[in-house]
C-alpha cells in the first residue's frame, strides 16, 4: 500500500512538473508574456502560503497554487497551447 501511494504521488508531481507552454490570439510581445507569466506565478504563490500547502512540486508552486496560476493566465486571455 505504501509503495502504490509513493508511486501514485510520482505520477502527479511529474505531471505537475511539466511547463505550461501558453498562446494567444493576435500578436505576441515575449516581454509582455513574461510580465503577466511573472504576475500570475506571484499571485499563486501569495494565495497559496507553503505552510498552508506544504507539498509542492518542483515547479515551486503547490497544487492548489498552480490552478491559481492557469486561471489567472486564462484570464488574461492566454490558453495553453499543448
Amino acid at each position: 500500500m505504501r509503495s502504490l501511494m509513493l508511486l501514485l504521488a510520482v505520477v502527479v508531481l511529474a505531471g505537475c512538473a511539466e511547463p505550461i507552454r501558453w498562446t494567444k490570439d493576435g500578436a505576441l510581445v515575449e516581454a509582455d508574456v513574461q510580465r503577466e507569466d511573472f504576475e500570475c506565478m506571484q499571485a499563486a504563490r501569495e494565495a497559496t502560503p507553503r505552510a498552508v500547502y506544504p507539498a509542492t512540486h518542483p515547479g515551486g508552486l503547490t497544487l492548489p497554487g498552480r490552478h491559481i496560476y492557469i486561471r489567472c493566465m486564462e484570464t488574461k486571455g492566454y490558453r495553453r497551447a499543448d
